[in-house]
């Protein structure tokens, strides 16, 4: 790409830094070629703000600090940032694209593609100064405002650091005029052995369905987060052991044979190891598994065989 004077000042003025590679610049602000740096860009800004927070507000639960990353880094306030500091001015697309597809979405990847740009050309120390002037992070407080934020998107994010899916929503009842409607619905998500139900109401699905995500959010957030989330782990293991089990029933086959294993004399007492072995379709596992009980021993080792199973599928 020739070089742009304008752009390289903009780029050296606007993000603090003086480009080697000034064509991962362009890239970055190139359709559709900003894709991909776009992708790594997401993950640092999530990481440098999240750091930035961690130490800025010490003590802070990680609901809070969740919620706070969300309120600077969600589509619409990286949308305002691009078009704050300029990137339409410099947006580059191709001769069967017009500049109606530069819309405050794509400034906001393009935020983020250059973000990476700077990380690749420059290191994580120069883009993490460079992102701190860009979002003026030092002026950050403690106000908690999500007014303008998707609760659909918060309660899916809440759930996904727990490795847990995104709630299920329906719609329970219309009522209202044809021309009027008010819909009724539900979120719901299951963790552990834990069912949470919300409902939400509005004048359309989106509507009733964010403020039923809303009311879950709360729900969960009330809730014992550290027992849940010790449940759902004990819960998932079980459903390796139950998921082999019925693998191998299913083929006819016998289940496997599990065995208590003597731990060498320097292990932790309070470390179980059991070794599970069985025959699956002319093949033959053997496999050991650790944990704090015998059950989450055998439960450790009926994972492993599943996944050496499934993968002579």
């Amino acid at each position: 790409m020739a070089l742009d004077i304008k752009f390289f000042e903009w780029i050296s003025k606007t993000w603090k830094i003086r480009p080697e590679n000034i064509n991962l610049y362009q890239k970055a602000i190139t359709l559709p070629e900003y894709e991909t740096l776009e992708f790594l860009g997401d993950s640092l800004l999530d990481f440098i703000v999240a750091d930035y927070l961690v130490k800025a507000f010490p003590g802070k639960p990680p609901g809070w600090l969740t919620k706070k990353r969300m309120t600077l880094v969600n589509e619409n306030a990286l949308g305002d940032l691009g078009l704050k500091i300029g990137i339409h001015n410099f947006a580059i697309f191709p001769s069967t694209s017009s500049k109606k597809q530069i819309t405050p979405r794509v400034l906001g990847d393009m935020v983020e593609a250059l973000i990476a740009a700077i990380y690749i050309d420059q290191g994580l120390e120069i883009a993490k100064n460079s992102l701190h002037g860009i979002m003026e992070l030092e002026k950050i407080t403690e106000e908690l405002s999500l007014n303008f934020l998707d609760p659909i998107g918060i309660v899916q994010e809440f759930l996904a650091h727990k490795s847990i899916p995104p709630p299920a929503y329906r719609i329970l009842k219309v009522s209202g005029t044809e021309h009027e409607p008010i819909f009724e619905m539900e979120a719901a998500c299951t963790i552990g052995s834990h069912i949470f139900r919300a409902r939400g109401y509005g004048k359309s699905k989106k509507d009733a369905a964010k403020e039923a995500a809303q009311k879950l959010l709360q729900k969960l957030e009330n809730s014992d987060s550290q027992d849940i989330s010790e449940e759902h782990i004990v819960k998932e293991e079980e459903s390796y052991l139950q998921e082999l089990h019925i693998f191998l029933a299913k083929k006819g086959m016998r289940l496997p044979s599990y065995k208590d294993v003597t731990l060498k004399k320097n292990s932790p007492s309070s470390i179980f190891v059991v070794e599970a072995s069985c025959g699956c379709e002319g093949n033959f596992f053997i496999e050991r598994g650790e944990g704090s009980s015998k059950k989450k021993a055998k439960q450790a080792a009926a994972q492993k065989i599943l996944a050496k199973v499934l993968g002579k599928k």
